[in-house]
């Protein structure tokens, strides 16, 4: 592990020229193999900054990443959303990476973004290019966990019928009834539950994956809406069965975050250049 970050972080530099540089350490509750603590994520650049990363299932292992790359790069990027399983929990905590990376790190600046949130980001404005006016414009989003549900209401706030679907139907029609609570009085639209994968395909124009790998079949797209080309999006990993991303009448759109990943961290560069008090609100010093 430790020649997989050295190698990182020489990358990095190596290409830094005079930019600043950020190493990301996220978090996830995917599933990821029993020998295996962290995937890498490939460098990026923008103009003033270059960084790369890890994605962690553990405590133990960003606290282990943070003390590694710390010093090495002028920032540390960590995902500030709590997703690691509870079976990962370190002692005394809470899945909080966070918490374990600040107090690992001595020399580079800490700085926080929340994944989950670009990735939402992400799929918002792909939306907006597909679709030209969302309202009325039906969409499916299989997977309702933290994803799928904060794309349900954003989409639904714009004009669009959004149909959701989830296996535990109890936490589903909770899920639903929250997001019209909470979405305008104002707005027409509606997040309506879905007992199946077709059901919640039946008709609609768009289709979102935010679930397991290859959770959605041909089989399932069947009923869609034949008034216009579908639309399909995988917001996850695979997402889509075999029998639909090798049919050639079905084209589907992978998300890329990087697009908005860039575009955050460097308003947290500038957010932080404006803002940079001596004293943080806790009146620390």
């Amino acid at each position: 592990m430790a020649e997989i970050i050295a190698d990182l972080i020489q990358q990095i530099n190596a290409k830094a020229h005079g930019r600043a540089t950020g190493f990301v350490i996220g978090n996830t509750s995917s599933d990821m193999p029993a020998d295996q603590d962290f995937y890498i994520t490939s460098p990026e650049e923008t103009a003033d900054l270059i960084y790369a990363g890890v994605i962690v299932k553990n405590i133990e292992t960003a606290a282990w990443v943070a003390q590694s790359v710390d010093g090495q790069v002028n920032y540390i990027f960590v995902d500030a959303e709590k997703k690691i399983k509870k079976i990962y929990y370190g002692p005394d905590d809470f899945g909080n990476i966070e918490r374990a990376v600040r107090k690992a790190i001595n020399q580079s600046a800490v700085l926080t973004y929340k994944g989950n949130s670009l990735a939402v980001e992400a799929i918002g404005l792909l939306f907006d290019q597909l679709v030209v006016d969302a309202g009325g414009v039906e969409v499916a989003i299989i997977g309702a966990g933290n994803v799928g549900s904060k794309i349900a209401l954003m989409l639904v706030e714009c004009g669009a019928p959004v149909r959701l679907f989830r296996r535990n139907l109890d936490k589903l029609k909770k899920i639903t009834d929250g997001l019209n609570q909470i979405k305008s009085e104002h707005t027409m639209a509606a997040v309506t539950m879905a007992e199946n994968i077709e059901e919640a395909c039946r008709g609609v124009h768009v289709v979102i994956g935010c679930s397991g790998q290859q959770s959605i079949g041909k089989e399932d797209l069947k009923y869609l809406s034949q008034d216009r080309p579908p639309i399909l999006i995988d917001a996850g990993k695979c997402c889509f069965a075999e029998d639909v991303v090798n049919d050639p009448e079905l084209k589907i759109f992978s998300l890329d975050i990087s697009i908005v990943q860039k575009s955050i961290f460097s308003a947290i560069l500038k957010t932080k250049e404006i803002y940079n008090h001596e004293k943080d609100f806790s009146g620390r010093g």
